[in-house]
């Protein structure tokens, strides 16, 4: 099929439509003899209700993807008639009305109301579930050559003497690129209200020539069901559908509906109109050679398979299975990532999402991991009626490739089983990964289906040759040989999103999460499917890694690290923190951005004041992510420098002493060190501490003390020592008694020789405050001689020493002065 670029705002529309308001069916799961909660609210709502009655019968057998079933049994048909009867009878005199009947599957569609709903509920003999009969529309989206649907047509395999059932909006049979198609033709379209139904006939049931013509009553809507139906078979002298050998039944099961009368998209199918018509391409399979159904409608949102939700459809296309008969139908056009519509969620059904020309999973497109294939479904060109073609995108678009592509398997090889179709469809595919799910399903290829083999692929070179791990998602390009549509790139053996160029280059985006690796290198190669195909040798995408290094690998707190980043990964948000080696990710000490698109960096950054190891850490991209780091960085503390004591000689008799130590590199860690024993200390600054030297340090009988400073590590160290020096001063006099008037001297030996320490003489039992003569000592003078006149009253006295703080440091022993003679 050719490509066209041209699309009109009308069909950008068409595009977008996703569904109809409607009722909500993802919860109506129904136990055996019960009703859906759905069922009763709409009875409350609108006083009657469109429902599917499941009827009692003996169990079939489990049906599966990989078991077929067999006609019904006579006995089964007859007993499933009987009951049907039966809830005719029962429901006499409600306000009900049979809308369908069916002949293979044990299932009535009645309208009732709330009290027909109340005997249905009654007869638990009779009736197994009540389901809402649910109203679904049309999935409204190159393709042929993309699929390689023109390799399986050059090779014969076109669909000829395949059928292809269209059930849908109907089809124009007199369409030129139709023309001669369209072999057969059914209506089932009842109305929602009243009697008769939406066929030509202007009933709820056609099987005569022109049932299935398009529907008349919604203009862009009715034109769905003929592109759907070139898509699949159409034939033109420009281009073709994908089986244009095969032929087409048209079934036409719409109708227009109170929810959306007058809108020109308003199309809307019962789930038993579409059980009808499946029932009908039932019946009348032996006598057309029918390959496929394709349903490109459907409605709801189901995350797992709904087989239980619509029980009808469910055994209808069981049975159409068991018969050989393919029923495809469209994932919806929701683009939901995790769930698909129904009855493409019913397990037998063949479930497809679209891709675009590129093969990217479509935007609208809805994905699970229920889901079967892929096929194009992008601005699909294709008839519409009134001998026109459109540009239409969605997944009803890519569900007659499908169904297209299963008339040329049936062509080439016609007793394969629908579940050996499927498997030839997954093998031969193209794998496609959606990214938003991580989940790959095959895009089709009719050429590998029907057994033309690919050649083995041959990789040669890959461009560039050289990235930078951790870096954003990048475009490569494979160069080699024998590369087919069906190609894609691997990268270490995982398949990525690539593009078919030509036989010799492939075109590929490089997720993001391959490149966050410490590899040495990627292994490129291109894979083809089967038959034939295979994976070609390993061309290798070489890695650079980002380098970080640091100017130091030890440091003091507040000297400046600097940090050189090398092939940077160039990320909008990629970071640097300087971090403790022994830190969380989430904790760090600093840090700043690295400019997007750059590939070296430099940062300069201050050593904590903390000790401790740190190293410098890239981030990826706004995360937590570590990409590499720099060797460890040492914080450790400078040995410390004690330059002065704000005492150099104190009395061993003074008490606690407080001193402040003055010099350099002091941290908070550091203590001051008496004699090698650390005392209190409180750091002031990086110069200066002052320590609390308690007064049993002081009154010792050594003539000094050694100060000095201590800093642990890492780093730090002790200090040199400076000598405090200790006092031990004492008064002695040159007589004990005396004479009123006499001349005493006093001796003041190893005194503390401060400027303002002084001597008195007071009396004997005199507070220090109180005295009778005094001297200063003299700065520096740590002995010296004072004589004195004793006092004419008689008495004892003794000479004290005091120090310029006031603190008496010494005694003499009493002096007696005697009466005068």
């Amino acid at each position: 099929m050719t490509r066209r670029t041209r699309l009109s705002a009308l069909l950008v529309a068409i595009a977008s439509v996703v569904l109809l308001p409607g009722p909500d069916i993802a919860n109506a799961a129904i136990q055996s003899n019960s009703v859906s909660a759905e069922v009763r609210e709409r009875i409350e709502t609108d006083g009657k209700a469109r429902v599917i009655v499941k009827l009692r019968q003996a169990r079939q057998q489990a049906i599966s993807k990989d078991s077929r079933l067999a006609a019904a049994p006579a006995e089964r048909v007859a007993r499933m008639r009987a009951n049907a009867s039966r809830v005719r009878e029962q429901l006499r005199g409600t306000g009900y009305r049979v809308r369908r009947e069916f002949a293979s599957v044990p299932y009535m569609a009645i309208e009732v109301d709330a009290a027909g709903l109340a005997r249905l509920e009654a007869m638990g003999a009779e009736v197994e579930g009540v389901y809402p009969d649910v109203l679904m529309k049309p999935q409204l989206g190159s393709s042929v050559v993309q699929i390689d649907g023109d390799i399986a047509q050059a090779a014969g395999f076109d669909g000829t003497g395949s059928v292809v059932v269209v059930v849908d909006t109907g089809v124009e049979s007199q369409h030129p690129f139709l023309s001669g198609k369209v072999v057969a033709e059914a209506c089932f379209a009842a109305n929602e209200t009243g009697i008769g139904g939406a066929c030509p006939n202007g009933q709820a049931t056609q099987l005569t020539a022109g049932a299935g013509e398009p529907c008349p009553f919604a203009a862009l809507a009715c034109r769905h069901g003929t592109h759907v139906a070139g898509i699949a078979a159409g034939s033109g002298p420009d281009f073709t559908g994908v089986a244009p050998g095969a032929d087409i039944i048209s079934i036409q099961v719409f109708h227009t509906s109170g929810i959306c009368e007058g809108s020109p998209y308003c199309a809307l199918a019962y789930t038993s109109d579409i059980t009808a018509a499946l029932e009908h391409v039932y019946t009348i399979r032996d006598q057309y050679p029918i390959a496929s159904v394709n349903l490109s409608l459907g409605a709801g949102s189901y995350t797992e398979a709904c087989d239980d939700t619509f029980p009808s459809m469910r055994d209808a296309i069981d049975n159409l299975k068991a018969a050989g008969i393919a029923t495809v139908a469209a994932s919806g056009n929701a683009g939901t990532a995790n769930a698909i519509i129904s009855p493409a969620c019913i397990s037998s059904a063949i479930s497809v999402a679209a891709v675009d020309d590129d093969d990217r999973v479509a935007s609208f497109s809805a994905v699970s991991t229920d889901l079967d294939l892929f096929a194009p479904g992008v601005g699909i060109e294709s008839s519409i009626p009134g001998a026109a073609y459109a540009l239409f995108s969605g997944t009803s678009m890519a569900t007659p490739h499908v169904a297209g592509a299963i008339a040329a398997m049936q062509q080439h090889n016609p007793t394969a089983t629908v579940d050996e179709r499927l498997a030839t469809l997954e093998s031969s595919g193209k794998p496609i990964l959606d990214v938003r799910n991580d989940i790959t399903r095959p895009r089709i290829r009719v050429a590998g289906a029907v057994g033309i083999e690919s050649p083995l692929p041959i990789a040669t070179s890959v461009v560039p040759s050289v990235l930078t791990a951790w870096g954003p998602t990048t475009a490569i390009t494979v160069h080699g040989a024998d590369f087919t549509r069906a190609s894609s790139v691997l990268i270490n053996g995982a398949n990525i999103a690539s593009t078919f160029v030509d036989d010799t280059m492939m075109s590929a985006d490089l997720p993001l999460e391959m490149l966050q690796t410490t590899a040495a290198a990627l292994d490129v190669q291109v894979s083809s499917p089967a038959p034939g195909g295979g994976v070609s040798a390993v061309v290798p995408l070489s890695l650079v890694q980002p380098s970080l290094a640091a100017s130091v690998t030890s440091a003091f707190p507040g000297d400046t690290i600097d940090v050189t980043l090398t092939n940077a990964p160039g990320r909008e948000f990629d970071w640097l923190v300087l971090a403790s080696t022994s830190a969380a990710p989430e904790t760090y000490v600093d840090w700043t951005y690295i400019p997007a698109g750059v590939s070296s960096f430099d940062w300069s950054v201050t050593a904590p004041a903390v000790l401790d190891t740190y190293e410098v850490r890239l981030f990826s991209n706004g995360s937590y992510s570590v990409i590499t780091t720099t060797e460890s960085i040492s914080v450790e503390s400078p040995a410390p420098e004690l330059h002065a004591l704000s005492e150099t000689r104190v009395a061993a008799n003074s008490g606690n002493l407080t001193m402040t130590l003055s010099g350099a590199n002091f941290i908070p860690e550091s203590r001051a060190l008496v004699d090698g024993v650390a005392r209190p200390t409180t750091y002031v600054s990086d110069t200066r501490l002052i320590v609390d030297i308690p007064a049993s340090d002081i009154a010792t009988t050594a003539s000094a003390l050694a100060i000095s400073v201590y800093s642990p590590p890492p780093g730090g160290g002790t200090s040199a020592a400076l000598t405090l020096a200790i006092a031990h001063p004492t008064l002695t006099v040159s007589s004990t008694a005396v004479a009123a008037g006499d001349a005493v001297t006093v001796n003041l030996n190893d005194g503390l020789g401060g400027s303002a320490d002084w001597l008195v003489l007071a009396r004997v039992g005199d507070s220090d405050g109180t005295y009778l003569q005094w001297t200063y000592v003299g700065a520096g003078s740590f002995s010296t001689t004072w004589t004195v006149t004793m006092p004419s009253a008689p008495g004892d006295y003794e000479f004290r020493l005091f120090a310029g703080s006031g603190e008496r440091l010494a005694t003499s022993p009493a002096v007696t002065v005697g009466s005068e003679p």
